[in-house]
């Protein structure tokens, strides 16, 4: 049962059909997927597979010979330059074909926590949105309890074109709904203050 009994079904109307709720430990759950990061991402994590079998070939024919004393300093400078580039594709291969983990708001009584999730790493020829892929691979799933007092500054806002629905943590406004279309990012804000409308009151 949610913690508002079943008051809380007021807050859920009209919600869009990709907005999934379920209730665990008696808590509201919205969780929010993000859309698919399309066939190109998964091609070029299994190109980085494959290359990952010869850099490996590699690196136990490269030990070995660092381990029979056959080799010389710039093999094991060497060795250390191709042991970092095997880490970092290992890294972004599994960035590629990591499925993402969806948004999710915890909604509590008085209180309710933000888990940004974590985007899957979606690819566009777009000259201008290279760095943004580039900064997708590096993504970092943040967690942020929203207090009664930071839920005043709750806002929907027109930003570049698009809504955007924040709140204010200190000196810092983050994004809410990044997983949400603009309407399913309109329907958020109103029904999270619908649900906790005594606390947003001013």
């Amino acid at each position: 049962m949610s913690d508002f009994g079943n008051e809380s079904d007021k807050w859920l109307s009209e919600k869009p059909e990709n907005i999934l709720h379920h209730v665990e430990n008696g808590i509201d759950v919205l969780e929010l997927p993000y859309p698919a990061g399309g066939a190109f991402r998964i091609l070029l994590g299994a190109f980085l597979g494959v290359w990952l079998l010869g850099w490996f070939t590699a690196l136990v024919t490269v030990v070995g010979k660092v381990l029979t004393g056959n080799a010389n300093a710039f093999i094991a400078f060497w060795l250390v330059g191709w042991i970092f580039a095997g880490c970092a594709a290992m890294y972004l291969a599994f960035r590629l074909l990591h499925s993402g983990e969806p948004e999710r708001f915890l909604l509590s009584s008085k209180s309710f926590e933000h888990d940004s999730g974590v985007r899957p790493v979606r690819f566009s020829f777009d000259f201008k949105s290279q760095f943004a892929v580039w900064t997708q691979m590096f993504a970092r799933r943040r967690r942020t309890v929203v207090t009664e007092v930071m839920m005043a500054s709750l806002t929907l806002r027109e930003a570049a074109g698009e809504n955007r629905f924040t709140v204010d943590h200190g000196s810092e406004r983050i994004d809410l709904g990044r997983a949400a279309t603009e309407v399913e990012r309109e329907w958020l804000y109103k029904a999270i203050r619908e649900r906790y409308l005594f606390a947003v009151r001013r």
